[in-house]
Formats: structure tokens, sequence, C-alpha cells
């Protein structure tokens, strides 16, 4: 009975984090797209606007703040790739177990 709820809990636990996985990849395809948009207005702004000292720092300061987000992205994509395998694989330790070790009766 105690295996039985044990297993039950991983399979549960399992599910939850790729749930957890998948919601944190669709927050990071919902910043990926922002951080797009915002490098094509940086990108138009600077064939729009004179070349000056001033509207060059600007420009590097925004891309500074772009980057950033990109990195944040892909430390977040990452996490969410990791919680869904491991999501998986809990899954398939608690369904397999429950499948392989089922009494004969």
């Amino acid at each position: 009975m105690l295996k039985q709820k044990t297993r039950l809990i991983l399979c549960a636990i399992g599910i939850l984090s790729f749930g957890a996985g998948m919601y944190i990849q669709s927050e990071v395809n919902k910043g990926r797209e922002q951080i797009e948009s915002a490098q094509e207005s940086k990108d138009r702004a600077g064939s729009l606007l004179p070349e000056n000292p001033l509207s060059d720092e600007l420009g590097s300061a925004f891309q500074g703040k772009i980057d950033e987000g990109s990195e944040k992205a892909n430390r977040y994509a990452h996490i969410a790739r990791i919680l869904k395998i491991g999501g998986v694989i809990v899954i398939l330790i608690g369904a397999g177990s429950y499948f392989l070790c089922r009494k004969k009766k």
C-alpha cells in the first residue's frame, strides 16, 4: 500500500515538474518575442537617427539591456528543459515501477 502511494506521488511530482517546465517555456517564448521586437525597434531607430555620441551611447545602453534579456531568457529556457526532461523521467519511473512491481493475483 505504501509503495503504491509512493509511485502515485512520483507520478504526480513528474506531472507537476513537466507542467512547470511547459509554463516556463511559454513565458520564455513570450519574452523572446518582446526581445525580438525591441531589437527591431532599436535597429529601426538606429537607421533613422544621425550618428553622434549621444545616440551611440543610448544605442549601446539599449543593446546591453536587450542582450541581458536574451541571456536571462536562455537561462530560463535551460531550466524549463531540465524540468520537462526530469518530469518525464520521474513519470516513467513512477508508472514503470507501478506496472513492473504489481502483485500477480
